[in-house]
């Protein structure tokens, strides 16, 4: 392989903000003017570009049984869209040498692009990487912000030097000397230029004694403009090693949002065994309570369907799930590659959640990530995925800790009461188009063995109508008549037809009746 190296391409120029003013560069001839140094990229190897078309983004090392999988890549990250990085391995990890990555990074804008090297990340030379704590297992050195993991090999367009490698008696190769390198300030890229790379996969120098890279997932820094992470499992034991809290429990599978899921994989059911779990950060917990829930894809397969709204989170209540959250769920979709994680954080909250809506329009994910008013008991969060065709349900049980939720009015409003009927209007009936009445009485009398759970009303933030007439049935009343735009009872017309119910209230539960009745013509 012809070495390839940035001494021939760096002249010092004076830059003003981000861009270097017109000069006649020439590949080869260095000028040492003092100010920040500007590298264009050598003539393209004829061996190297485009990528290769046998590369793979998975390898597996048959001394340690590791698998390697390769995520991200295919542009820059924040503003620099002109960007385009490709990644990929080119040998796998054996007797001979270290697993060998290679890339390229190509201005794919229309313009000449002039751009810090410190932003490159990999290509600037480094191989720095912050490690994902997602597993159960303990990693030394994780202590650390970042760690090595990828070290420029001579073939690299910007190494200057050479390191060298040794393979220690577990089979893992480490750097064995590391050198310091000249790197440029900046690089110019004229539309359609490209920069190749070159390094080694390797654990850290072998005076460094902890096992980097071990199980878990490393990515670079978000500052970069160039994103790639690097997923790293045992092939004999892809799955979580400690034991759930919940191992032995006996719980019924939640309701999926697809009729097509086959199968439900519960976090507490898995091993080490396991390729594809969804491992939650906590297990229990008091409630306020933020938790990461971590969908782990341990396979060579991609996993597609992988919707980043559809999740679900359910109660337990007489051996029979109750969804509580979310209310919708929008259609994108995506896919989840080898060796990749899914990660949603969730707070959860006993009572009202802190911040407002962000409007009616309710898109921000964040926002819907937020729960308010969750009682105590065990709770189920469930995603879905699609292996070839199949999708499957992957779900993790959380106990939470807290006080009991009742039902309480979310608006001010006006109230007349005669005997135990109470006659309610909401303060937005004369400005709107569409009113409606809603009706909640006491059934004592009647059979049903539909119910309704204080936080499936509690929880939803927009069309609060219902929550306003029960959390008006306080003892004494009998029937509450709400007159209320119409846009707040649309979640009330589920409950309707279902009714009469059994609400589930901190005081025994309650028969109702709901009924919704048209105000205009």
């Amino acid at each position: 392989m012809r070495r390839r190296t940035f001494l021939g391409t760096v002249l010092a120029a004076g830059l003003g903000g981000c861009t270097a003013p017109a000069s006649d560069e020439t590949p080869g001839v260095t000028t040492t003017v003092a100010g920040p140094t500007v590298a264009t990229p050598p003539e393209p190897d004829p061996e190297r570009d485009p990528l290769q078309s046998d590369g793979s983004r998975i390898v597996m090392s048959s001394a340690t049984d590791r698998v390697y999988a390769l995520g991200g890549g295919g542009g820059g990250g924040g503003d620099e869209d002109w960007l385009w990085d490709s990644f990929q391995f080119v040998s796998e990890p054996d007797a001979d040498g270290p697993a060998i990555v290679e890339g390229t990074l190509t201005n794919e804008g229309d313009f000449e692009r002039v751009i810090a090297f410190e932003e490159l990340s990999l290509f600037d030379g480094t191989g720095w990487f912050r490690p994902d704590d997602y597993l159960d297992v303990s990693i030394p050195g994780r202590e650390r912000d970042f760690v090595h993991l990828l070290e420029p090999t001579a073939a690299h367009d910007f190494a200057d030097r050479e390191s060298s490698f040794a393979r220690d008696g577990e089979g893992v190769w480490r750097v064995r000397e590391r050198t310091d390198r000249d790197t440029p300030d900046y690089l110019r890229l004229a539309p359609g230029q490209t920069i190749y790379g070159q390094w080694a996969l390797v654990a850290d120098t072998v005076e460094f004694d902890g096992r980097v890279p071990v199980l878990g997932r490393y990515s670079t820094a978000d500052t970069s403009e160039v994103h790639l992470s690097i997923g790293i499992w045992d092939r004999t034991a892809p799955g979580p090693s400690e034991e759930s809290i919940h191992a032995g429990r006996d719980v019924p599978p939640p309701p999926s949002t697809r009729e097509d899921v086959t199968k439900t994989v519960w976090y507490h059911e898995t091993g080490p065994e396991t390729p594809v779990f969804l491992r939650p950060g906590t297990e229990s917990g008091t409630l306020p309570l933020r938790v990461d829930f971590t969908l782990v894809n341990h396979t060579v397969e991609q996993a597609f369907g992988l919707n980043p709204y559809n999740w679900g989170l359910y109660k337990l209540h007489d051996d029979t799930w109750y969804h509580i959250a979310p209310q919708n769920i929008p259609l994108p979709g995506g896919s989840l590659q080898p060796g990749s994680i899914a990660r949603k954080t969730h707070t959860l909250f006993n009572g009202r959640r802190l911040g407002g809506p962000p409007g009616f329009d309710d898109t921000d994910d964040s926002y819907r990530r937020t729960v308010p008013y969750l009682g105590p008991g065990l709770y189920a969060y469930a995603r879905d995925l699609m292996f070839e065709d199949t999708y499957r349900c992957y779900a993790a049980l959380l106990e939470l800790d807290g006080d009991p939720v009742a039902v309480t009015p979310a608006t001010d409003l006006s109230i007349e009461r005669g005997g135990d009927t109470i006659e309610a209007v909401h303060p937005e009936v004369d400005t709107s188009r569409r009113n409606h009445r809603l009706t909640v009485e006491r059934a004592p009398e009647a059979e049903t063995d539909e119910r309704v759970l204080p936080e499936q009303i509690m929880t939803v933030d927009y069309a609060t109508g219902l929550r306003n007439a029960i959390g008006l049935l306080e003892p004494g009343v009998g029937t509450v008549r709400l007159e209320t735009p119409t846009y707040e009872v649309s979640i009330a017309g589920d409950i309707a037809d279902r009714s009469p119910v059994i609400l589930e209230s901190p005081d025994g539960p309650v028969t109702i009746r709901v009924g919704i009745e048209d105000l205009w013509e």
